[in-house]
C-alpha cells in the first residue's frame, strides 16, 4: 500500500483545518502543556475582545487539564500506548476581517510514534500493514501540518551526580535526547517519502523552574533563542542535530514552567497522592504560577503559522 494511498484513504480534515501534533517522550509534560494553552487561551478571551476560543473534545477530555491546574494540580500523565484528540478553535476579529485556526491536537507518547513508524516501515515491503496502524500514522504525521516539540529541560539534570534513577519503557532509552532525535528523524524521513512539507515547528521546553540554576552555573540564559539554542546543544545534541536538518531560522523556541509549593528548606510540597502541588497566583483567583507570556507568544506563533481566513 503506497503512502499515495493512505492519503487517500485517511483524507479526513478539511482544507481549512491545520493539524498540530503534540509530541514528547514519556513525563515530558505534554498533557500539562496542552491544559496551559487552554488556560492561556481563557485568560486571552477575557482581556481581548476580539480573541475567542473553544474546546471541541474527541476522544480526550482535555478540559479537565486546565481545571486542575486551576485547584493546584497536575494533570494525570499520558499513559504508553493511547492517545487523545481534542481541536483547538482560535479566532482573532479585527477591523479587517477574521482568522481562524482550527488545531486538531494530538497527543501521545513520542515512543509510540516511533513505534507505529517503525511497524509500519517493516511491513510496507512484506505485508499490508495493519490499519490501524496507517490511521494512527496518518494522524500523527501524514495529516499534521505542524509540530510542539515537548523537550524536557529538566532532564539535563540526569547527567548530573544528584540525578535519580528512573525506570524508562522497554525498548527507549534512558536519555530523552536519544528518543526526541529519533521521533524527529522517523517524521522527517516519513514527510518525504509522502511528499509533505512541514509548515511550522515550536519547541516548548518544559520544567525550566527546574534547572534554571543549573543553567545559570553554566553560563546559559534560557530566556532568549541564543541561550536556549546554546543549552539544546550542550544537553540535547541529537535533537539540535534532527532539528538543524529542518532549519533551526524555521524553529521557536517557547520557555515553560509552572511554579511548584516549596517549604523553607526548598523541598517541594506534595498532595496526599504524592504528586507536587502548585504555587498559585495571590494576585488572580485560581491561577497558577507559570510561564504565561510565553505560552501567550506560543499562540500568536500559532496564529500567524496555521491561520486562515474565516469565509
Amino acid at each position: 500500500m503506497s503512502l499515495n494511498t493512505i492519503k487517500g484513504l485517511f483524507k479526513r480534515t478539511r482544507q481549512s483545518e491545520k493539524r498540530v501534533s503534540v509530541i514528547g517522550t514519556i513525563e515530558s509534560g505534554k498533557t500539562t502543556a496542552l491544559g496551559l494553552i487552554c488556560l492561556t487561551c481563557q485568560t486571552l478571551s477575557a482581556q481581548n475582545k476580539g480573541f475567542k476560543s473553544r474546546i471541541r473534545e474527541r476522544t480526550s477530555g482535555i478540559k479537565q487539564a486546565p481545571s486542575d491546574l486551576r485547584s493546584g494540580h497536575f494533570p494525570q500523565k499520558t499513559l504508553p500506548g493511547s492517545y487523545y484528540e481534542a481541536d483547538l478553535l482560535l479566532k482573532q476579529e479585527s477591523s479587517f476581517g477574521s482568522k481562524v485556526v482550527t488545531l486538531p491536537f494530538c497527543e501521545t507518547a513520542g515512543e509510540d510514534i516511533q513505534k507505529w513508524i517503525s511497524h509500519f516501515n517493516e511491513s510496507m515491503y512484506q505485508q499490508r500493514p495493519q490499519l490501524q496502524v496507517v490511521d494512527e500514522l496518518y494522524k500523527y504525521v501524514l495529516n499534521s501540518h505542524g509540530f510542539i516539540l515537548v523537550c524536557p529541560t529538566s532532564r539535563a539534570l540526569m547527567h548530573t551526580d544528584s540525578a535519580p534513577i528512573e525506570e524508562v519503557p522497554e525498548g527507549t532509552s534512558r536519555d530523552p535526547d536519544v528518543n526526541l532525535s529519533r521521533i524527529i528523524d522517523a517524521i522527517y524521513d516519513y514527510k518525504r517519502q509522502a511528499k509533505m512539507q512541514i509548515e511550522g515547528i515550536a519547541v516548548l521546553a518544559t520544567k525550566q523552574d527546574m534547572i534554571q540554576p543549573y543553567a545559570q552555573s553554566m553560563g546559559i540564559d534560557l530566556t532568549n533563542p541564543v541561550g536556549m539554542q546554546k543549552f539544546m546543544t550542550s544537553f540535547f545534541p541529537d535533537t539540535s542535530q534532527s532539528l538543524k536538518w529542518y532549519g533551526l531560522d524555521k524553529i521557536r523556541f517557547f520557555p515553560s514552567w509552572v511554579q511548584v509549593q516549596r517549604d523553607q528548606t526548598g523541598k517541594p510540597l506534595k498532595w496526599p497522592d504524592k504528586t507536587h502541588r502548585i504555587l498559585m497566583n495571590p494576585r488572580r483567583a485560581r491561577m497558577p504560577q507559570y510561564s504565561e507570556l510565553s505560552y501567550m507568544n506560543l499562540i500568536e506563533w500559532l496564529i500567524n503559522t496555521f491561520a486562515v481566513e474565516d469565509k
